[in-house]
């Protein structure tokens, strides 16, 4: 015997005949009736027999004789009992059950929240219907008390009053989670204009729940009806989202499932009664770009499509969003995840395998980490049947270290084994919410202690992201405490380093300091020397005269900030630059002379800018030199040298000078007195006259009378010295005649 095609009302009562017989007698009723062999049905030939006017969720039985002639039957065979309703699943434990379920997208939506646990595990909540029609759509969504589950539904497409696994099983988990769960049911184009039945189960012991009318020892069923309608002339949008969510913008956005190019939108803080006016009317964009939010707080928004001015399909929604916290700016920052954190809302979560998810309480769950590091609570993971699932990321706030010299951070954390299984941990990075996660750390061994542990945080920036990823492998759970971002380096590094007022042997250096410091330490040398290895100065303001560098020289040099106490900053550089070459300067003091005993001769070393030191002593520019500075008569050596204030190159010049003894005196007369010297000489010889002299002639010739110098243009003065070099003639005796307006002198040289 057996009952196919039942309905509420209706079922196809069948069995196998055994013999000739084509047709047969029944007898049926309510279940537990008394047989009377007189049959309610007379001589049916149909195989099965289809039975009606059942009352629904009723239990029934039949049975069945063969009428193989008027005066031949067969024996009685039955009962067979039939329920012309779904099967009544149930649970013996209260502790897990579905607390809300809500679906958006429908035209008339399911809000079953806080429901509890129904008593015997089962709720006929089809009063609560969610309307939809062919090929549309709606989103659900599942919270769950009691620890982690696996969640199942059916929707029994067909009425049959079973819920095939096979065909009509729309949403199921593959691995533990504590949800809450969320998806999007899709109706079949081909589904025909009524209502079905869908059932939920949560199932403690079992992540892919299998059986929607089981008697589970933890967990619960509820069911709630799908009504489908014709498709409305103008298709309400489905599956809404939110993307490029910041503070202050989100990118609301729909799937249209018409051909509508025009949408309003309603939106206000969680919670808001909708009033069917639009708050933005009419937007051609998809997603839409939504303004002027604030940070950390809860939004929801509906939308409708206008496929015409007088045509709208009904509003979708409520879709929730929150806004993500502002960035830190401040660091340290320290993230205890106590219920005061002002930022532990902050933190979200990227399921990355199966459903699971970080928590805050107290300690781990069970073993020795009983308690959180310090205070009363700390992020935990899942401990649950699984291998290597689920894996869950907890993503800090967005961190702004673009300011930050050398971030590090340092956390606590433990994961204890629990008889050889072991979570695991891992610590990753992102630069940006585009850029890919970089894993810096993983943690694979035993942890039954809060254990401390420090990284650096590499290539800083200000849309900066921290995670730390749990991987269930029904280990004690993964705890994570006192999770501190800091700078390293508290000492800001220098930037933007130049050299000014560039000189062949100084120059000046500046910088820009990014913190409070007033004090730096500087190191330069020839270009390409190694840091640690060139001249060191402190320096205790800026800009900084650098000297005693070489006129020509390419130089490099590099900075660092002391902001005292030991702290300081990075070397920064190097920074390059090049000292010009010294510009000639001319200093000449002139010829080599001789001067008598009693004679003085000013030497000049040239104005300027300029800084001089004689040999001799003297700092001027010019410097007179005679016996008594010198100490006496010979021959003297003297030294000048010059330095360009500005510059700093430096010149030098010398000169001899002779001071003798003048033997060889006559007087010209009146009061004059004349002086040839050295006779005799090796080439040149001096004349001097001392007194005022006017018409003054001066001839030297040789033995023979030839002329061999003449001079008669001097200028009339108080005195006279003539200088005169005869090395280019023959050696032997010169004879010199001088005549001035007072007398002629004739005198004999010796030529050596």
């Amino acid at each position: 015997l057996t009952v196919t095609n039942l309905t509420s009302t209706t079922a196809d009562l069948g069995w196998t005949e055994n013999g000739t017989a084509t047709t047969w007698d029944i007898e049926w009723d309510t279940a537990g009736f008394t047989p009377t062999g007189i049959p309610t049905i007379v001589g049916t030939t149909t195989n099965p027999h289809n039975l009606t006017g059942l009352t629904a969720n009723t239990s029934y039985e039949f049975y069945v004789r063969a009428m193989c002639s008027v005066s031949d039957s067969s024996a009685w065979v039955g009962p067979y009992s039939f329920f012309t309703g779904y099967c009544i699943p149930s649970s013996t434990s209260s502790s897990t059950y579905i607390n809300n379920f809500t679906t958006i997208g429908g035209s008339l939506n399911i809000s079953n929240l806080a429901s509890g646990f129904t008593t015997g595990g089962y709720l006929d909540a089809t009063a609560q219907i969610v309307e939809s029609y062919p090929n549309g759509t709606f989103d659900f969504n599942a919270e769950i008390v009691g620890g982690t589950v696996g969640l199942s539904i059916w929707v029994d497409w067909n009425n049959d009053l079973i819920f095939d696994n096979l065909t009509e099983k729309v949403f199921n988990t593959t691995a533990f989670s504590n949800g809450p769960f969320t998806s999007t049911i899709t109706i079949p184009g081909t589904t025909s204009i009524g209502n079905y039945r869908m059932r939920v189960t949560a199932d403690w012991n079992d992540d892919n729940p299998s059986d929607p009318c089981a008697a589970r020892p933890r967990a619960e069923f509820e069911d709630y009806t799908i009504s489908i309608v014709a498709p409305p002339s103008c298709p309400a949008p489905s599956a809404l989202t939110v993307t490029n969510l910041t503070s202050t913008t989100a990118d609301l956005g729909w799937t249209e499932n018409g051909t509508a190019t025009i949408w309003d939108i309603e939106w206000g803080a969680a919670g808001f009664t909708p009033t069917g006016i639009p708050t933005i009317v009419g937007t051609t964009t998809n997603p839409h770009n939504l303004t002027g939010l604030t940070a950390e707080t809860a939004y929801e928004f509906y939308v409708r499509s206008m496929c015409s001015a007088s045509d709208s399909s009904n509003w979708v929604g409520p879709f929730a969003f929150t806004t993500p916290c502002n960035s830190v700016t401040t660091f340290p920052f320290l993230e205890d995840f106590e219920t005061t954190s002002n930022t532990r809302d902050c933190w979200s979560q990227i399921q990355e395998v199966g459903t699971g998810s970080w928590t805050y309480a107290t300690g781990s769950t069970g073993g020795s980490i009983t308690t959180a590091y310090s205070g009363t609570e700390n992020a935990q993971f899942v401990s649950q049947s699984g291998t290597n699932s689920p894996i869950v990321k907890l993503v800090s706030p967005i961190l702004d270290l673009s300011a930050v010299n050398t971030p590090e951070l340092a956390f606590f954390y433990g994961q204890e084994d629990w008889s050889g299984d072991q979570n695991e941990l891992k610590v990753y990075y992102r630069t940006s919410a585009a850029t890919a996660w970089i894993q810096i750390a993983h943690y694979t061994t035993d942890v039954p202690a809060w254990t401390a542990d420090t990284l650096t945080l590499p290539n800083p920036s200000a849309t900066y992201q921290i995670a730390f990823e749990g991987i269930n492998n029904y280990g004690r759970a993964n705890v994570v405490d006192d999770v501190e971002v800091y700078d390293a380096i508290t000492c800001s590094d220098p930037s933007n380093l130049t050299a000014f007022n560039i000189q062949p042997t100084s120059a000046m250096l500046d910088w820009t300091e990014n913190g409070t410091a007033t004090n730096w330490n500087i190191e330069w040398d020839v270009t390409g020397f190694t840091l640690g290895t060139g001249n060191p100065q402190a320096v205790a303001a800026k800009p900084y005269l650098l000297q005693g560098l070489t006129p020509g020289t390419a130089y490099d040099y590099y900075v660092q900030a002391d902001c005292g106490l030991g702290d300081t900053s990075n070397w920064v550089g190097p920074f390059t630059f090049t000292t010009p070459p010294c510009m000639p300067i001319v200093v000449d003091l002139g010829a080599d002379t001789t001067l008598c005993s009693n004679q003085s001769i000013l030497l000049d070393a040239g104005a300027g800018n300029y800084t001089y030191m004689w040999s001799t002593g003297g700092t001027a520019q010019t410097e007179l030199v005679d016996t008594n500075l010198m100490g006496g008569n010979g021959t003297y050596n003297i030294t000048v040298t010059i330095t360009d204030n500005l510059s700093g190159c430096f010149y030098t010049d010398d000169i001899n000078v002779t001071f003798q003894l003048c033997t060889d005196i006559d007087e010209l007369g009146n009061g004059n007195a004349i002086a040839i010297y050295p006779n005799p000489t090796n080439g040149l010889l001096n004349i001097m006259i001392n007194g005022a002299t006017i018409n003054t002639m001066l001839t030297i010739v040789d033995v023979q009378g030839k002329v061999v110098y003449s001079k008669n243009n001097f200028t009339n003065s108080a005195s006279l010295v003539e200088t005169i070099d005869l090395s280019g003639n023959d050696k032997g005796i010169y004879f010199i005649n001088l005549t001035t307006d007072k007398a002629t002198v004739v005198k004999k040289v010796i030529l050596h």
